[in-house]
């Protein structure tokens, strides 16, 4: 998904490794649409693994996992999951065994679908997606001349100009219109309980615990590097948010791995 736009696409794979989905990416994705400044992926293993890795190295772009324990991060992705299946089980009911025929009439359709009267189609391309009875000046014949292919070409030129126009209007009032839902008051008590750490730090990093004996928090780790807002690399060398990590008062020279365990 375009992180900007909310244009998806959908592939259907063979299996799920490392070699298969990189190829897939390379031939359906880098070679037609380009390559992209930044890989956002979960902390799956055929996505965090040397292979993966490499490949996104090798093509110039950065790999940011999503830190784990943080569904909301990647919640609008996650969302679109649902439309993709409401969509294939519509297509194919009756022989759900052919889904993979009708992934890309799915893709359009989530891709085509209007937010704030503007389709992610439209917002990632300029212009929106043409069906066959909506294509206009298609008159190819050979009795055009060149001042009529002329003043066509400046009036497409107009019109993509204006369309782009539009598109960059349309994403300023989507963000304005987000920061207008947002409560002054609790965004400003989310912003003061936000924790901040720096590189060096010592910090506690929280574990989903099976049971009240296990542990809750595992450390001291340090933290190796800042990587956006609220997200941070650590030296055992996951990605946490900030929700997740407390800063450990311990005595600097003992870094050896403890665990704390919060009995309920």
């Amino acid at each position: 998904m375009d992180c900007c736009s909310g244009y998806c696409w959908f592939f259907p794979t063979p299996d799920i490794t490392s070699k298969t989905i990189t190829g897939i990416l390379e031939a359906r994705l880098i070679d037609q649409v380009g390559v992209p400044r930044v890989f956002t992926v979960d902390n799956a293993r055929y996505f965090t693994g040397v292979y993966f890795r490499a490949w996104v190295a090798s093509i110039g772009a950065t790999l940011r996992c999503i830190p784990v324990a943080s569904p909301h991060r990647n919640a609008l992705l996650e969302r679109q999951h649902s439309g993709l299946k409401k969509s294939l089980k519509a297509l194919c009911a009756e022989h759900p065994e052919s889904w993979p025929a009708y992934v890309t009439k799915a893709q359009r359709r989530i891709n085509t679908r209007s937010t704030y009267g503007y389709s992610p189609q439209e917002l990632f391309y300029g212009f929106d997606a043409l069906t066959p009875f909506s294509r206009r000046f298609e008159d190819v014949s050979n009795t055009i001349d060149e001042d009529s292919a002329r003043f066509e070409a400046r009036r497409r030129d107009r019109e993509r100009q204006r369309m782009v126009n539009s598109t960059l209007n349309v994403m300023e009032k989507m963000r304005a219109d987000a920061l207008s839902r947002i409560n002054p008051s609790t965004y400003t008590r989310q912003v003061a309980r936000r924790r901040l750490f720096k590189v060096g730090d010592s910090v506690m990093k929280w574990v989903r615990n099976v049971d009240p004996l296990t542990p809750s928090w595992r450390g001291p780790l340090l933290v190796q590097q800042v990587l956006g807002d609220s997200t941070y690399k650590l030296s055992d060398g996951t990605v946490q948010d900030s929700r997740n990590m407390r800063k450990y008062f311990g005595k600097a020279q003992n870094m050896n791995p403890i665990t704390i365990a919060y009995i309920q």
